[in-house]
C-alpha cells in the first residue's frame, strides 16, 4: 500500500494512453518516413550506377588514356594534339606534281587495304542485344603524321542499327592511304546507345596495333573482326567522281538501289568468268589524263561480295539532279604494277543485279584517269585521282609543300 502511495505522491506520471487522433499522426509519420526510404534507395541505385558507370569508364579508358599520354609526350614537339587531331594531308598530295624527279617526301610503300570492320559476337550482357544502335569512331593511325585516320565516325543522334544479318560498321574512311611500314594503331571507341544517355554502354573502347590481314578484338562486351590486308608498293586512288551522264531522257537506273565498288589487282588481269563485250577509249583527253581501258558484262543474277572488294557506296538510291553518285568511301590503295577496277551494279525490287560494268584504271604516280563505264545503255563516267604517299608529314612541312592552311 504504501508503495502504491507512494507512486501516487511522485511527481512522474504513468504513460499516456494513445487516443484515436495519436494513432492516424502516427500513420502518417510512418507513411512519410517510408517515402523518404524509397527515395533514399532510389538515389543510392542511381549513386551505383553512376559509380559503375564511372568504374566501366575507368577500365575501359585507361590504358587508352595512357597511351595518350605517351603519344603526346612523345610526338608534341612535331605535332599539335596527335592523340586527337584527324590526318590533315590530303590522298592527292602529289596528284597535280609535274616534275619528273620524285622528292624524299613522296614514295610507294607498303599500305593497308580497309575491307569491313563487323560486330562478330555479343557475350551475355542483358544490356547489349541486337539489334545494336552503335555510335563513336574507329580510326588508323599510322607513322606519317600519327594522327587519326578515321575509318567510322558517327554521334549519337545518328547512330548506325547493327543486326544480325547485318553487323558491319558502314565506313567513311581511311581519308588517305595508311601507311603499313611498321605495324597500324587502331583505335576503337564505340558505344550503344541506350533509351537515355546514362542507359549507354560501352561496345568496345581499346586501342590495338595490326600487322595481319584479319584482326580479332576481343572485349568483355562483343568481338570485332577487322578484315584488311597489306599490299606491298602502293600509291593511293581517290575516285573523285562517279556520273551518270545519259540519263535525263531515261529512268534513274539506281531506282532500285545500286552498288559502287572498287577493287586493286595485283596485276593486269582480266576478271574470270565475265565476257568481254566492249572496248572502248576515251578521245579528246587533254594532256596529263589517261584514259581507262573500258569492259562492260552481261546482267548478273546474284551479287556476290568479294573478300577483296572495297564498298565505296553500299546503297545508289539518290536521284542526283547532275547524275553524280555521292560516295561514301573515296580512297583505295593499288599496288603501282597493278590496276584498279570499279564495278557499278544496278539492283531490281528483289535485289537482283539487273546492270553490271566496269572499268580498268592502270596504277599511275600522279594524274589523273578517266573512263567511261557501260551500264547497259547507260554511260557512267569514273574519275580517279593518283598520288604517291607521303613519307613524313615533316618533310613536307620542311620542303614547304603543304598548303598555308
Amino acid at each position: 500500500m504504501e508503495a502504491v502511495n507512494g507512486a501516487m505522491g511522485s511527481d512522474e506520471l504513468p504513460e499516456r494512453i494513445s487516443t484515436s487522433g495519436d494513432t492516424e499522426l502516427e500513420i502518417e509519420q510512418a507513411k512519410e518516413m517510408g517515402e523518404e526510404a524509397e527515395e533514399r534507395d532510389e538515389v543510392a541505385k542511381l549513386e551505383i550506377e553512376e559509380a559503375e558507370g564511372m568504374e566501366e569508364k575507368m577500365q575501359t579508358g585507361m590504358f587508352f588514356t595512357i597511351y595518350c599520354r605517351a603519344l603526346e609526350s612523345n610526338l608534341s614537339r612535331l605535332f599539335s594534339s596527335p592523340c586527337k587531331d584527324a590526318t590533315s594531308l590530303s590522298p592527292m598530295h602529289f596528284t597535280h606534281s609535274t616534275t619528273d624527279r620524285t622528292s624524299y617526301a613522296e614514295f610507294a610503300t607498303s599500305t593497308l587495304q580497309i575491307y569491313s570492320i563487323k560486330v562478330a559476337v555479343i557475350k551475355g550482357t542483358p544490356e547489349l542485344k541486337w539489334p545494336l544502335r552503335v555510335y563513336g569512331m574507329v580510326a588508323a593511325r599510322d607513322t606519317v603524321d600519327h594522327n587519326r585516320n578515321i575509318l567510322f565516325l558517327r554521334q549519337r543522334n545518328d547512330c548506325q542499327i547493327l543486326t544480325p544479318e547485318n553487323p558491319f560498321l558502314q565506313l567513311t574512311g581511311p581519308s588517305r592511304a595508311i601507311a603499313a611500314i611498321d605495324p597500324v594503331d587502331f583505335d576503337i571507341k564505340l558505344k550503344v546507345k541506350g533509351r537515355m544517355k546514362s542507359k549507354d554502354r560501352v561496345l568496345m573502347h581499346q586501342t590495338s596495333k595490326y600487322s595481319c590481314n584479319e584482326a580479332i578484338l576481343l572485349d568483355d562486351s562483343c568481338r570485332i573482326v577487322l578484315r584488311c590486308a597489306k599490299l606491298e608498293k602502293t600509291v593511293q586512288a581517290t575516285i573523285v567522281g562517279v556520273r551518270v551522264i545519259n540519263w535525263r531522257k531515261k529512268k534513274w537506273p539506281f531506282r532500285h538501289g545500286g552498288l559502287v565498288i572498287a577493287k586493286a589487282h595485283s596485276k593486269p588481269v582480266k576478271p574470270q568468268n565475265e565476257v568481254l563485250l566492249q572496248d572502248q577509249v576515251m578521245d579528246n583527253i587533254s594532256d596529263g589524263y589517261f584514259q581507262g581501258e573500258v569492259s562492260c558484262v552481261g546482267d548478273r543474277s546474284s551479287a556476290l561480295k568479294h573478300e577483296d572488294e572495297v564498298v565505296l557506296q553500299g546503297q545508289v538510291t539518290a536521284n542526283n539532279w547532275d547524275g553524280c553518285l555521292d560516295l561514301s568511301r573515296h580512297v583505295v590503295s593499288v599496288e603501282l604494277d597493278g590496276k584498279l577496277e570499279v564495278i557499278i551494279r544496278a539492283l531490281s525490287s528483289n535485289g537482283f543485279v539487273t546492270k553490271h560494268g566496269h572499268v580498268f584504271f592502270p596504277a599511275q604516280e600522279s594524274k589523273i584517269s578517266r573512263g567511261i563505264c557501260d551500264l547497259a545503255s547507260y554511260k557512267v563516267e569514273v574519275a580517279v585521282a593518283w598520288s604517291l604517299l607521303v613519307r613524313d608529314k615533316q618533310f613536307i612541312s620542311r620542303e614547304g609543300c603543304m598548303d598555308d592552311d
